[in-house]
């Protein structure tokens, strides 16, 4: 493991990193609104912020640009950063179980296609969002290296689909758990679900979302998110609990987080990572 001083200054580099990726023009704080096209009158739905009609078609969503303000056709930009195309008749907007990436962008506002459930929703993002303009900050607990804990990974012989419930009523999220990770806290036995985090090569990406007793006063209460990374041909991994940080829907009443699945609980109070 890293010296104290390093891990400590790796850490605020992590948190600056983390802070800015939040204040990013259309990062998590930049969102306006949620609508459902089900919600919103069955399978049609106009969208603030967007000049267009959302339709729901044989499973794909359809957006219609209509007349803006001045009466002409409403221009928008439909595809992802560097491929971009201008539309002004109707364009399947691609959700991001489809192609992750996707939106369509009209006079600074973007919107993006989500699906959950066999439901689709529109996501929109502004750069002007109260909740951008109004980030001071995440609180976090003072780096403690009791908290950087070595843990045994234990690898499922195949990646199991997990489905777990989210932050909204009635939708699920299906993740691929991969393994558990075995370690020791606050003098007991922990054993954590782990999902597939990406990367391969040098080393095998673990998801791990918990639940422990700090979540609702000094934690946010659906529990928080952690990352770690097992090195190639290895079974040991570092599970930095400073770096435990909140999902995107203690930011954000527009996000659709999943939530630990039943049994991913550390026994002990987590005093550390980013706090309510």
């Amino acid at each position: 493991m890293a010296d104290v001083t390093t891990a400590q200054t790796e850490w605020l580099d992590w948190r600056r990193r983390r802070e800015e990726s939040l204040r990013a023009p259309y990062g998590w704080l930049s969102q306006t609104g949620l609508y459902w096209l089900q919600a919103l009158g069955g399978f049609r739905a106009v969208v603030p912020g967007i000049a267009g009609e959302w339709a729901l078609r044989d499973g794909k969503v359809v957006l219609t640009p209509q007349p803006g303000a001045d009466d002409g056709p409403a221009t928008v930009l439909v595809g992802a950063d560097g491929g971009r195309t201008s539309v002004t008749g109707p364009v399947h907007v691609p959700s991001d179980a489809e192609a992750d990436g996707a939106y369509v962008e009209s006079g600074g506002i973007r919107a993006a296609v989500i699906e959950r459930s066999g439901q689709f929703g529109i996501r929109v993002r502004d750069p002007e969002s109260e909740f951008r303009r109004d980030f001071a900050g995440i609180p976090a607990y003072p780096f403690d290296p009791a908290w950087r804990i070595e843990g045994v990974f234990e690898p499922y012989g195949e990646a199991r689909d997990t489905v777990v419930s989210t932050r909204v009523d009635g939708l699920t999220s299906t993740l691929e758990a991969v393994g558990t990770v075995s370690f020791e806290a606050g003098g007991e036995p922990q054993r954590l679900v782990a999902f597939d985090g990406g990367g391969e090569g040098n080393g095998r990406g673990l998801f791990i979302i918990f639940r422990d007793p700090t979540n609702g006063e000094a934690t946010y209460g659906s529990g928080r998110f952690l990352a770690a990374t097992v090195p190639a041909g290895e079974t040991r991994v570092l599970l930095d609990f400073n770096r435990a940080f909140n999902p995107p829907c203690a930011f954000s009443p527009y996000c659709t987080c999943p939530l630990a699945p039943a049994g991913n609980r550390v026994s002990v109070p987590v005093t550390a990572g980013e706090r309510h």
